[in-house]
């Protein structure tokens, strides 16, 4: 469901000549909606809240606002039909728009290797805000045949952000399945649960294999496997 109607908003968003970097834009807006929909006190529950807690709960605000959209999407535009760099580094500084941002520096600039050393540069800077940080990996992944993109993405599976853990890791599993399998099982004991739950799933996606969370039997299957 979520999917066809991602689908609706990129094509409608299109259709009004938003282009590519509108889309993205909708799409930015549509996930932080979800999010916050996803986070609110369902109304059938607001009773039991206010009984529990002696407060009645808060009302999420809601930050979707069509007027900025559209402004945030016609600065996008503009700055991607210009290849303009300066610009479009200068919009990563919007968590909100940090994600189509870096996206369109990655197809404006992908064989410029200043351009990609300073999107991982500020991906690597432990004091940006986390939200830029896991956009810029997602984006530059996309970039395959780029072997400083695969140092940084391993890295980053090192990070002390456990969401920036979990970002690499999922970035390098769909990247390249076979050579990601020894870093995903390094996670599997992970001190971080949200990391941990999800390398069972990636391993398996991987290898075609389900051997749970065991990580023994994981690095006796590797060995076995790796060199063949």
């Amino acid at each position: 469901m979520k999917i066809r109607i991602l689908i609706i908003f990129i094509q409608f968003i299109l259709s009004l000549g938003g282009g590519i970097a509108g889309a993205f834009l909708y799409l930015e807006y549509f996930h932080v909606e979800s999010e916050i929909a996803e986070s609110a006190v369902p109304v059938s529950r607001t009773s039991d809240f206010t009984q529990q807690t002696g407060q009645a709960p808060v009302k999420q605000k809601r930050i979707y606002d069509q007027e900025e959209a559209n402004k945030k999407a016609a600065v996008l535009n503009k700055a991607m039909a210009e290849k303009d760099v300066p610009a479009l580094f200068s919009l990563l500084k919007d968590p909100m728009i940090s994600g189509p941002a870096a996206m369109t520096l990655v197809m404006v600039a992908p064989d410029d290797v200043n351009v990609i050393g300073s999107l991982i540069r500020i991906a690597e800077d432990g004091k940006e805000d986390i939200r830029i940080r896991i956009e810029i990996l997602n984006a530059v992944s996309t970039l395959e045949k780029n072997d400083k993109v695969a140092q940084f993405l391993i890295d980053s599976v090192k990070s002390d952000s456990p969401q920036v853990r979990l970002a690499a890791a999922k970035s390098i599993a769909y990247r390249s399945p076979k050579s990601s399998i020894p870093h995903l099982i390094r996670l599997l004991d992970d001190g971080d649960q949200s990391v941990a739950g999800e390398i069972p799933g990636l391993l398996s996606a991987a290898t075609g294999k389900d051997l749970g969370n065991d990580k023994a039997k994981w690095l006796e299957w590797w060995e076995r496997e790796k060199n063949k």
